[in-house]
């Protein structure tokens, strides 16, 4: 459960308290108590028993709590190494991700009020300052009306330029191709015709970006989004 409780900081970064070193002699008041002088807004409690395994909610200092049962879940070392390509990006956690919520638009205060504590759990985006670049990851929340069950997930978002073939492509991504068996630069271009494998990818993954990125994606340019389970 350790490992787990870093798993979640580690989503929730960069507002987090990922150094933060409990002892069993804290109290819960005691990070209530707290809450306003650090300028905490949630906090997040994993409890477990001997049948199950639970996460509370709660909104500081005077709440509400929600409180949920937790029937299953995966590491993040887990995830990564069950992935054939890794993917590692600087400063993915410098900056906190884009939250979607999925299916909450059912009745009841219930719903209302869990849409709102996930939405609220992280800092705001404003639409019209923000900058993509700093846009790298997003959590996923998806609630089932058949089970009710909620899932969390977290992923790393990239995105790859539509229409380059495979040479350019490798460049404007800081990579070097083989080049030993060209006999001009220019062959880079001519004999890699093939195009990008985004091409091949579902057309509804495909935006056009209003701002210029790095690694080939342009403004006004067409890139597919890519997303990569971080756990």
């Amino acid at each position: 459960m350790v490992t787990l409780s870093r798993d979640f900081r580690k989503m929730m970064e960069p507002f987090a308290a990922s150094h933060l070193q409990e002892r069993k002699s804290n109290k819960i008041k005691d990070f209530v108590s707290l809450s306003g002088i650090f300028h905490v807004s949630h906090m997040c409690l994993f409890t477990r028993s001997e049948r199950s395994m639970s996460m509370k909610v709660a909104r500081m200092p005077q709440g509400p709590t929600l409180t949920f049962k937790v029937h299953s879940f995966i590491l993040s070392k887990d995830v990564v190494s069950s992935l054939k390509k890794q993917w590692v990006e600087e400063g993915s956690f410098k900056h906190p991700p884009l939250v979607i919520l999925n299916s909450f638009s059912g009745e009841g205060n219930h719903m209302k009020m869990m849409a709102n504590t996930f939405q609220n759990m992280f800092p705001p985006l404003n639409l019209t300052t923000i900058k993509l670049s700093t846009i790298k990851r997003c959590v996923l929340f998806s609630y089932n009306p058949v089970t009710n069950l909620v899932d969390m997930r977290h992923y790393a978002i990239s995105l790859v330029p539509v229409g380059v073939n495979k040479g350019i492509k490798k460049i404007v991504q800081r990579k070097i191709p083989d080049m030993s068996k060209l006999e001009d630069i220019s062959d880079l271009i001519t004999k890699s015709q093939a195009l990008s494998d985004s091409e091949f990818d579902d057309e509804d993954t495909h935006v056009e970006l209003s701002q210029p990125l790095k690694r080939g994606n342009v403004d006004a340019g067409q890139s597919a989004i890519r997303l990569h389970e971080l756990g």
